[in-house]
């Protein structure tokens, strides 16, 4: 009877500790699936603009969190559709930022492209900000602009994306 009590108490010590040990496995996911969203860049491009001085520019503005140990941040620019809009597709321009806009109390980092011309009115550019972080790149939204889209929001026509 006692190697049966025995037996008993081990195996009931055995549930609890398993359980325990699934609550604690549980928590510890939850923490670190919490504290790697919390770390994930986020990248959004929150504006557009155009520079009509000698040349033209494009400027875009990013929102962008959670860039701490960022290894390379930056906005990716091509003049053609991709199949992949990623930081080593062919024909990509590389912007960094070089000014920062604020906005309702906001500080953004500003992109400008500088490449464009006058004969390239209806040519759409291909743009996302993009953040590097251990050899891992996250992006932005790819977001598409011309010089025609400009004016046709100046003139009230379209508010299109």
């Amino acid at each position: 009877m006692k190697i049966k009590t025995k037996i008993l108490t081990l195996a009931a010590i055995t549930c609890a500790f398993s359980a325990v040990l699934g609550v604690y496995t549980a928590m510890e996911n939850t923490r670190v699936e919490a504290e790697t969203a919390e770390a994930t860049p986020r990248l959004a491009i929150v504006g557009r603009n155009l520079s009509l001085e000698e040349n033209v520019y494009v400027h875009y503005a990013v929102d962008a969190d959670n860039l701490a140990d960022t290894d390379n941040f930056g906005m990716l620019v091509w003049t053609k559709p991709q199949e992949a809009y990623e930081y080593d597709s062919p024909d990509c321009k590389k912007l960094v930022s070089t000014s920062t806009v604020m906005e309702e109390g906001v500080e953004y980092p500003v992109f400008t492209y500088e490449e464009m011309t006058a004969k390239q009115m209806t040519d759409v550019l291909y743009c996302r900000a993009y953040a590097e972080r251990g050899g891992v790149y996250y992006y932005s939204d790819v977001k598409k602009y011309s010089i025609l889209e400009y004016a046709y929001n100046k003139l009230g026509k379209t508010e299109k994306e």
